[in-house]
């Protein structure tokens, strides 16, 4: 069997870009060289490589190409018996195939340069060395001319006998690749018309999902647009409400100020009061005090005390009338005060309980609605959680990882990872450059799924592509040159990341 050591690129189908106009890489030399074979197109090829045994075959199948001018069969040379040359498909679905044919099983090597891949046979593969026959010696050296002429003639017998046995098995490979050369042309028959008809199925099947694809994706807008409408309407009745709220915050604190201005300006007419009548207080005692002065005058002139006396008599009572005026004045004009007090601070509380009860009311119709839509999200999320059980009912099977591909478009790319059957995956970022795909319950079925892809050359995001076994799943981890956006949908049993460019 022919066991390929490294394949640079692996791509999907060339049926899964039907849809693509392409410009067609035209193959205009395939050669063997130096025990290699080269095959050069018109632009960077996009391959894949599988083995063939009975005899040892690669065969490789370029996307996309065509043969220009390129022979159907090409001689051999060394461990490489010979070289096929068959076309597949059209237009976009065109496939250049190249059937490489060895006489034993080999390791080989492919490695592309510009729009040239190379096949090489790896060292330790190629035909052991002739033995050939060399002078002996006994214990006692004899060195002799004679003994010289004998082993001459020896060697030049066994490499006759040597280019005899050669040229005999030139002659049955030979008539081994005239022979595979017949077969090889008959199964390129039987290939090609079972890739056209496989074309033609997989056009129909692509069509028929095209058509479910941009059905589910007008639905799923049409949700999105009535969902984003009905958030648009509650975030205005929102803000509505909090506008509400703010401006019978800002009246009931303009009551409170003016009730605080009008408390100060009480309490200040209150201070003048009491200034007031302790000035009359003083008064009261500066005329007393003149009383008591009068009486000691009246003592020592008994007539100007007695004219003193009345005298102070009438002013006596005509200041208290005044000050009984006063007092009974400040009275009324206090309790007055203390009425309008009260009355403001009655009017206060009734303001404040309307505010609380505007505001318990504000709160009640939010946790309400909060309520309903926690009731409509809490239904969506069980319709949603009932459709991912019908769609994940054959969660228990095990998927086996049919191959990872890799195609450049324009300065983005697409990573396609492909299994038997939908597998369930989930993405996850390692880092801001490297996005890890994990497919839960599967394997790597190929030892060639589990090589790494070096797609740095190509220019585009993606630098390299390396799948690997997790324990029950598979992860394939994408390393990108710079942080880019990037997109990931199911295609069938094809998960789809495309990274574009920035």
């Amino acid at each position: 069997m022919v066991r390929v050591v490294a394949a640079l690129v692996a791509v999907l189908p060339a049926t899964a870009f039907a849809q693509d106009k392409v410009e067609l890489n035209r193959i205009t030399r395939v050669e063997v060289k130096d025990g290699a074979v080269e095959i050069t197109g018109s632009r960077t090829p996009t391959f894949n490589t599988f083995t063939m045994t009975d005899p040892p075959r690669l065969v490789i199948d370029i996307s996309e190409a065509v043969f220009a001018g390129v022979p159907e069969v090409i001689p051999g040379q060394g461990v490489i018996t010979g070289v096929k040359t068959a076309s597949y498909g059209s237009a976009s679905t065109a496939i250049a195939r190249v059937l490489v044919g060895f006489d034993r099983e080999v390791e080989t090597d492919l490695t592309t340069h510009g729009t040239t891949v190379t096949v090489k046979v790896l060292a330790g593969t190629a035909p052991p060395p002739v033995a050939q026959a060399g002078p002996t010696e006994s214990g006692a050296q004899k060195g002799t001319e004679e003994e010289a002429a004998q082993a001459d003639h020896a060697q030049q017998r066994a490499a006759e006998e040597v280019a005899q046995q050669a040229e005999q098995a030139r002659r049955v490979q030979e008539a081994a690749a005239a022979e595979a050369a017949k077969q090889a042309e008959a199964a390129r028959r039987a290939e090609q018309a079972a890739a056209e008809e496989a074309a033609k199925q997989a056009e129909q099947a692509r069509r028929q999902q095209e058509a479910e694809r941009k059905k589910a994706e007008e639905a799923a807008r049409q949700e999105a647009e009535r969902a984003a409408e009905a958030q648009r309407r509650a975030e205005e009745a929102r803000q509505a409400e909090l506008e509400k709220q703010r401006k019978a915050a800002e009246k009931a604190a303009r009551r409170a100020e003016e009730e605080r201005r009008a408390q100060e300006e009480a309490a200040r007419r209150a201070r003048e009061e009491a200034q007031r009548e302790e000035e009359a207080r003083k008064a009261k005692l500066a005329a007393e005090e003149a009383a008591k002065r009068a009486a000691e005058e009246r003592r020592r002139q008994e007539e100007e005390a007695r004219r003193a006396q009345e005298a102070a008599k009438k002013a006596a009572a005509e200041e208290r009338q005044r000050q009984l005026a006063e007092e009974r004045a400040a009275k009324q004009a206090a309790k007055e005060e203390r009425r309008r007090q009260l009355q403001a601070a009655r009017e206060a509380e009734e303001a404040q309980k309307r505010a609380a009860l505007e505001a318990r009311r504000a709160q009640e119709k939010a946790a309400r609605e909060a309520k309903a839509r926690a009731e409509e999200e809490r239904r969506r999320q069980a319709a949603e959680a009932r459709r991912a059980e019908g769609a994940t009912a054959g969660r228990g099977k095990r998927h086996t990882l049919a191959f990872v591909g890799f195609r450049p478009l324009g300065r983005g790319a697409r990573v396609t990872i492909k299994t038997d059957g939908p597998a369930e995956y989930e993405i996850r970022e390692a880092d801001e450059r490297t996005v890890v795909v994990a497919l839960a319950n599967t394997r790597i079925g190929a030892h060639n799924n589990a090589l790494f892809l070096d797609t740095s050359f190509f220019g585009t995001p993606v630098l390299r592509v390396n799948p690997s076994q997790a324990g029950a799943d598979v992860e394939v981890e994408i390393t990108l040159a710079k942080p880019v956006p990037y997109q990931a949908k199911q295609q069938g049993d094809d998960l789809v990341l495309e990274f574009q460019a920035r």
